[in-house]
């Protein structure tokens, strides 16, 4: 029985927590992706944009989507809409100029913030494809059995343990936390 992705979405709750816990144990990012793209939207800061883009998007990213025609090095649109944010965040780093006498107090520079509806396009084919990773989540997992027995013989394979303890866990879960992704904290525990 299949479940359907956007419904669950929208409900949110514990189905939800269990359904982006299956995507990260089953190794296909592209559900987190739809969330966190829908998380964005209610808010969006210019290091939630980055974090989702390095860690989903770019070139060897550790959860890298498989829409691969819609990301570079295919598609540079991505890329080009954070350009501005990720000068003006290195702006903002970078140490204050000597002031002169008559000087105001310094005020770092604006970081410019990206449109909300950044990742909507690529979220939207991702959730529409019946083909793709999105689809195949809603077709194997079953709420009743929960996110471990919805998986092949109900446990990790060597890989999905390696993924879940060593790139989700270590890199992907505490860069997400660090970006205000705050309900991603259970997501993926055992």
């Amino acid at each position: 029985m299949a479940v359907d992705f956007a419904k669950v979405l929208g409900e949110g709750g514990k189905p939800l927590l269990d359904l982006l816990s299956f995507a990260v144990f089953s190794v296909r990012p592209d559900g987190l992706f739809v969330f966190l793209a829908r998380e964005y939207r209610v808010r969006p800061t210019p290091t939630a944009a980055i974090t989702i883009f390095d860690l989903f998007c770019a070139p060897g990213s550790p959860a890298r989507l498989s829409a691969e025609a819609a990301l570079s090095p295919t598609d540079w649109s991505l890329n080009s809409a954070l350009a501005p944010v990720r000068a003006g965040i290195a702006r903002a780093a970078a140490p204050p100029p000597a002031p002169l006498p008559d000087d105001p107090p310094w005020q770092p520079p604006a970081i410019p913030l990206p449109p909300i509806y950044l990742f909507d396009g690529l979220a939207e084919r991702l959730l529409k494809d019946p083909d793709g990773q999105v689809a195949a989540l809603a077709a194997e997992f079953d709420p009743e059995q929960g996110p471990f027995k919805s998986l092949p013989n109900g446990k990790l394979s060597g890989t999905q343990r390696a993924f879940v303890e060593q790139t989700w866990r270590r890199r992907i879960q505490p860069a997400l936390l660090t970006a205000g992704f705050w309900r991603v904290a259970t997501v993926g525990q055992a």
